[in-house]
C-alpha cells in the first residue's frame, strides 16, 4: 500500500476525487491542474482508454502528427501549456 491506495482502481478513484477538489472554486489558494494527452493521429487508441482518461483525469485526447509535422505538434503542445500555466 502506497499513499493509502491499495490497488490500481483504487488510484484511478483517488486522483479523480484529488484533482476535483484541487481544482475547486471554494478553495482559497491557487492551484490548477490540467492534463491533456497526445497522440500520434495514425494511431487507432482503444475508446476504453481515451473514455478512462477523460473520466479519471479530465484528460482529452488531442490527435496530432507527430511523424509528418513534429515542429507543428510541439508548438500546439507548447501553446496548450502556456494557455494553462499561471
Amino acid at each position: 500500500m502506497v499513499l493509502g491506495v491499495s490497488s490500481i482502481p483504487d488510484v484511478h478513484t483517488h486522483f479523480k476525487t484529488l484533482y476535483s477538489e484541487i481544482n475547486s472554486p471554494k478553495v482559497s489558494y491557487i492551484l490548477r491542474l490540467a492534463n491533456r494527452i497526445y497522440g500520434e493521429k495514425t494511431f487507432n487508441f482503444l475508446s476504453e482508454f481515451v473514455d478512462s482518461t477523460q473520466k479519471q483525469y479530465q484528460a482529452d485526447m488531442q490527435a496530432v502528427d507527430f511523424i509528418g509535422s513534429s515542429e507543428k505538434s510541439r508548438k500546439l503542445i507548447n501553446h496548450w501549456v502556456k494557455e494553462k500555466t499561471e
